[in-house]
């Protein structure tokens, strides 16, 4: 059985499209920009040029993505930001699963106040350990995602991004959950951003068109953290 869920997670996972990791995915790769470390349950992801004011960014997947989607977007957000971000590699896929992995991860590398983040299901997850452990975190960065457990009280900065032509994230859920986020929450709808098209795992199926510019998206996701 255990075989079986195994198999259909890796037969339904969207995986990274285009792969520099292909035979090193336990290794570094270091270019004269950043280095980018493969763990078991992490992959880790450090800028030359460091600003020591900036909070990391600890990145949690969506489901059924493969984390190496994620590495090409998150690494020009670390240069950008001159800031170190962690992408979570959820067993299975699926962070959902377990929802205490991010808390354990973050407390075993002693990633310090960390904005947590995660995109579509994995924003759920980002918020759920918000609300259980808001003491951790600086901030919340949900993209195509909502807040199902209510962190009213939390005094970092919230953003959540969600693109006009997002077919996957349920808009009425969003609004049934805002209720959830706190008052100094900051909401952008992106013209021409879909679910799936700022990372690298190709659309996703039911997705509308990605139609805005990466680059140019990824300066405004960059500026909003």
């Amino acid at each position: 059985m255990v075989f079986g869920v195994f198999g259909y997670v890796q037969v339904f996972s969207y995986k990274a499209k285009t792969d520099p990791w292909t035979n090193i995915k336990a290794s570094i790769y270091q270019s004269g920009d950043l280095s980018t470390v493969i763990k078991t349950e992490l992959i880790i992801i450090t800028p030359v040029v460091i600003d020591n004011q900036v909070k990391p960014l600890y990145f949690i997947p969506g489901g059924l993505v493969e984390p190496y989607a994620y590495i090409d977007t998150m690494e020009q957000i670390a240069i950008a930001r001159k800031s170190a971000v962690y992408i979570q590699k959820p067993l299975l896929n699926l962070a959902i699963t377990n929802i205490n992995q991010s808390v354990r991860i973050i407390k075993d590398y002693g990633i310090d106040k960390p904005i947590i983040g995660g995109h579509s299901l994995g924003g759920v997850v980002a918020c759920r350990n918000i609300a259980s452990n808001p003491e951790l975190f600086s901030g919340l960065l949900l993209i195509g995602s909502y807040c199902d457990a209510s962190i009213t009280g939390f005094g970092g900065q919230v953003n959540v991004v969600h693109g006009s032509n997002d077919k996957i994230l349920s808009r009425d859920n969003f609004e049934k959950n805002r209720g959830n986020l706190p008052m100094q929450v900051a909401v952008r709808e992106v013209p021409g951003l879909n679910h799936s098209g700022l990372f690298d795992y190709g659309l996703q199926k039911g997705d509308g068109e990605m139609t805005i510019d990466k680059g140019a998206y990824l300066k405004i996701l960059s500026g909003a953290l």
